[in-house]
C-alpha cells in the first residue's frame, strides 16, 4: 500500500500523487491523508509518500519531489512490489527475495500487524 500524506492545500503534490495511483493502480494500492497528526505518528513529513510492506524495513518513506508524477512511480516501482506479477526467470528473484506469500501480496503474521495495518488504514481513503 502507497500512502500519501500530504497538505490539504498543497494542489501540486496531490495532482502528482493522483497521477501516479492512476498510472499505477493496476498494481498498487493508493491512499492518502491530510492527518498531519497520523504523518506524525508514522513520523513522516508532510509533503511525503510511505510504501507500506510486510517485509524488509515494514515501510519506505519518500520525501522529496512529491510534486513530479514520475519521480514517484518510480519510487513506488523500485521500493514495491505489485499485486500481481507473472513469474518469469526475471522476476524470479525478486518475488522470491520478498517472500510474497498469497497471490502475489504480503500478508500481516501476527495480531499485532493486522492491528497496525488496520489502524493506519482507517485514516487513509481511497483514491483510485
Amino acid at each position: 500500500m502507497i500512502a500519501g500524506y500530504l497538505a490539504p492545500g498543497d494542489d501540486v503534490s496531490h495532482e502528482a500523487f493522483k497521477s501516479a495511483a492512476e498510472a499505477l493502480h493496476d498494481c498498487y494500492l493508493f491512499d492518502v491523508t491530510n492527518d498531519a497528526m497520523l504523518a506524525k505518528s508514522e513520523q513522516i513529513n508532510v509533503p511525503g509518500i510511505a510504501l507500506y510492506k510486510n517485509f524488509e524495513e515494514g515501510k519506505d518513506v519518500f520525501e522529496e519531489r512529491t510534486h513530479e508524477s514520475q519521480v514517484i512511480t518510480t519510487f513506488v516501482e523500485a521500493a514495491g512490489t505489485p499485486f500481481v506479477v507473472k513469474f518469469l526467470p526475471e522476476t524470479h528473484a525478486k518475488l522470491v527475495n520478498v517472500r510474497l506469500e498469497k497471490h502475489g501480496q504480503a500478508v500481516p503474521k501476527t495480531d499485532y500487524e493486522i492491528l497496525g495495518w488496520t489502524s493506519t488504514w482507517l485514516h487513509l481513503h481511497r483514491i483510485c
